[in-house]
C-alpha cells in the first residue's frame, strides 16, 4: 500500500542513480529544446543532484522563461543558497514572487518561510501569513499544513480547532504524511471532542502509507484496542512491524512485545530480545528494561 503515485521529481532521482540517465538525459533535452519546461526542471534536478550548478541554473532558467513556477522557484533557491551563482537576497526574493504569481505553491511557500524567519525581510514579515493562504490554495501541502499549525497553536490568528483540521485534511489529500497524522490525532483526541475512530483509523492509515511511523504505530493500537474497527491483534503487530521498520521506537517495542506474547505473531523472544534493544536504542526507554 505503501506510496501509491511516484511524481516526475521522484522518478528523475531514480533515474539519475542508473546507468540509463545518460540516454534519459538526451531524450529530455530534445523534449526541453522544443519547450516543455517540465523536463527542462528534470535536466536541472539531475545537474543540480551532481553539483553541476551552472548547467542547472540554464535549465531552470529556461523552464522560469517558459513560465513555469517550479522553474523560477529553483533559481531563486539558488540564488538564495548561493549555488553556483552570488547569493542575492534581493534576487530570491524577487524570483520567488514570480514563481508565487505563476500559481507554484511551493514557490509562495518559500517566500513565506523567507519573509517570517530571515532577519533581512523582517518587515514583510506581516506578508507571511497570506502568502501560506496562497501556498496552500495553489497546492502546497508545506503551506496547508503551516496554516493548519497556526490555528492549532495560535500562531498569527485565533486558535480554532476546526479550521486546523481543514487545513491539515487539505495537507493530507497533497500527499503530506504530517499532515494525516495530524488529522488523525483530532479525531482520537478526546480533550478535542467524542473521538471518531473510524476517521481516526481512516487519516493514521494514510499517514502509515506515506511513511510517517507514528502513524503505524497508532494505527496498531487502534486495532489492537479493537478502536474504529474489529479488535485484529494481527493487523495491529503487522502495522508495528511497518512502523519498526521505519525506525520508530515505540513501534519497536509494541512489535516486541507482539513477538514475546504471541500476540498476532507466532511467538518469538529472540527476535523479540534483538527489537527490544533497537527501541531502547531509539531512544523507547520502556524497552531498556525489557532486554
Amino acid at each position: 500500500m505503501f506510496i501509491r503515485g511516484i511524481n516526475l521529481l521522484i522518478l528523475a532521482a531514480l533515474i539519475f542513480s542508473t546507468s540509463s540517465f545518460a540516454l534519459e538525459n538526451r531524450e529530455w533535452q530534445v523534449l526541453c529544446d522544443q519547450n516543455d519546461p517540465v523536463y527542462c526542471n528534470l535536466l536541472g534536478q539531475g545537474n543540480l543532484a551532481e553539483k553541476s550548478y551552472k548547467d542547472a541554473f540554464k535549465f531552470f532558467k529556461k523552464s522560469c522563461e517558459l513560465k513555469n513556477g517550479e522553474g523560477c522557484a529553483r533559481i531563486a533557491s539558488m540564488y538564495f543558497n548561493a549555488q553556483g551563482v552570488k547569493k542575492s537576497l534581493k534576487k530570491t526574493k524577487s524570483i520567488y514572487t514570480r514563481s508565487c504569481d505563476l500559481g507554484y505553491g511551493d514557490g509562495c511557500f518559500s517566500l513565506a518561510e523567507l519573509y517570517e524567519y530571515d532577519y533581512d525581510f523582517e518587515p514583510y514579515r506581516k506578508d507571511a501569513y497570506p502568502l501560506y493562504e496562497r501556498a496552500c490554495e495553489n497546492g502546497s501541502a508545506r503551506g496547508c499544513s503551516n496554516l493548519g499549525s497556526s490555528y492549532e497553536k495560535g500562531l498569527a490568528v485565533a486558535p480554532n480547532p476546526e479550521k486546523a483540521r481543514y487545513y491539515y485534511e487539505w495537507s493530507c489529500k497533497l500527499k503530506d504524511g504530517t499532515g494525516c497524522l495530524k488529522v488523525a490525532t483530532f479525531y482520537s483526541d478526546k480533550t478535542i471532542g467524542t473521538p471518531q475512530y473510524d476517521k481516526a483509523l481512516e487519516f493514521y492509515e494514510k499517514a502509515c502509507e506515506l511513511q510517517v511511523p507514528e502513524g503505524c504505530v497508532n494505527l496498531g493500537i487502534l486495532y489492537e484496542e479493537g478502536n474504529g474497527d474489529e479488535k485484529d491483534l494481527s493487523m495491529a503487530a503487522a502495522y508495528y512491524k511497518i512502523g519498526c521498520s521505519l525506525d520508530n521506537g515505540t513501534s519497536c517495542y509494541y512489535f516486541a512485545m507482539s513477538l514475546e506474547n504471541g500476540a498476532g505473531v507466532d511467538k518469538d523472544p529472540k527476535l523479540a530480545n534483538k527489537l527490544y534493544q533497537k527501541a531502547c536504542k531509539l531512544n523507547e526507554f520502556r524497552a531498556c528494561s525489557n532486554q
